[in-house]
């Protein structure tokens, strides 16, 4: 019977337990700098084993591309996935299973191929989307989800991600900026309705406009008035004043 690499039977197992404390993964040293095949895969598995999926990610992404042969690259691209699909990645960990059927399929055994061919689609069914649909003007406009750029290329625009939260930013100039925030499911899609209200003309504040200083320029004259006024009446009044008379000062 074909036997799964040993790497990758121990990654998929793993996947499937809790991962130890944060504490414990952070004291694990990291990939940073590494570039010997074999100390790479160690130091992968090793975090693996301890759920510091993260720094595994980057190892076996290294690896991928540095081991030596053509076995070990694709042991490592396959447990690159696994790793990438504990971290809730599923976005990534999908095309990278299919880039290993692409590139390693028709050199690996059937119990490997098959188990990426599972890998793949049960993560493409989790990828969720975001159907943005943007207003025709104005045509250009920049679109940021989750603080990445997302290139414009059709209305709606249609973006993929992983479930859970996100944030939709749009911005275009002379127009307010359009925020939503909100949340996909396992192979969920939101549609989320884009509005840009066009600014003011000229796009500038209430303070740009010549009427607003126009009315300051009264205003100041009605005020400078009525206080020259009140004094002349006061003054008016201590020159004026009677016998007789008693002024009650409320």
């Amino acid at each position: 019977m074909a036997r799964l690499p040993l790497v990758v039977l121990l990654l998929v197992g793993l996947a499937r337990l809790t991962a130890p404390s944060p504490a414990a993964a952070q004291a694990l040293a990291t990939c940073e700098g590494v570039s010997a095949p074999a100390e790479l895969q160690r130091l992968g598995a090793e975090l693996a084993q301890n759920g510091a999926w993260d720094s595994a990610v980057i190892c076996f992404e290294r690896l991928s591309t540095l081991a030596p042969d053509a076995a070990g690259r694709a042991d490592a691209l396959f447990n690159q996935g696994i790793a990438l699909q504990s971290l809730g990645r599923h976005h990534e960990a999908r095309d990278v299973f299919s880039r290993w059927m692409r590139e390693h399929a028709a050199t690996a055994d059937d119990a490997t191929r098959a188990e990426a061919a599972r890998l793949f689609a049960m993560e493409s069914s989790r990828v969720g989307t975001l159907e943005l649909r943007l207003p025709a003007t104005p045509v250009e406009v920049a679109v940021r989800v989750d603080g990445h750029t997302a290139e414009v290329t059709a209305r709606p625009l249609i973006v993929e991600v992983d479930p859970g939260t996100h944030t939709v930013i749009v911005t275009a100039e002379g127009y307010t900026t359009f925020t939503w925030d909100g949340r996909t499911t396992d192979g969920g899609r939101e549609s989320v309705e884009v509005s840009l209200v066009p600014l003011p003309s000229g796009g500038g504040s209430v303070a740009d406009s010549p009427g607003f200083w126009v009315g300051m320029v009264l205003l100041a004259g009605a005020i400078g008035g009525g206080i020259a006024l009140g004094v002349f009446l006061q003054d008016d009044a201590q020159l004026d004043a009677r016998p007789g008379l008693e002024v009650i000062r409320l």
